[in-house]
């Protein structure tokens, strides 16, 4: 099927299947060359991604999986990394590391373990300047609700 334009040449209206016998074929917008049409069954990306290659969470996720000795007194004992990087700064929060009883809190309100009624600061004497510095605390370390 073509239809003809003002200047007499043909336009086409109708699939590659309609070209077929006629040997025309215009070449526009969606309508490639077909020489450079990718032939039956070959790819754009023929070679794709490799096997095994890993994206950034897969390698996070397996490093700190992986076992670590730890000495906790006189026991040795074999955990995660990430175990023990979470026991490590459970520690310093103890300790009075403000840096890391932050981290601590921000971990547990990001695994939902750490429930708004879980830190009740209205019943506790509070002067209104620390009231306001935790209020200012928590107004930063929200965490946006999915």
């Amino acid at each position: 099927m073509t239809d003809e334009l003002e200047d007499g040449s043909a336009a086409s209206t109708g699939s590659d299947a309609d070209q077929g016998d006629t040997g025309e074929y215009s070449v526009g917008y969606g309508r490639p060359p077909l020489h450079t049409r990718f032939k039956p069954g070959e790819s754009g990306n023929p070679r794709g991604r490799p096997k095994g290659q890993q994206n950034a969470k897969t390698i996070v996720k397996k490093v700190l999986d992986e076992p670590v000795t730890v000495r906790e007194g006189e026991k040795i004992r074999k955990m995660s990394k990430l175990e023990a990087l979470v026991q490590a700064n459970v520690l310093k929060a103890m300790k009075g590391d403000h840096r890391a009883s932050a981290f601590v809190i921000r971990l547990l309100a990001g695994t939902k373990q750490l429930a708004e009624a879980d830190v009740d600061t209205a019943s506790a004497d509070l002067a209104p300047d620390d009231e306001a510095i935790i209020n200012e605390w928590r107004r930063r370390n929200e965490t946006p609700t999915e």
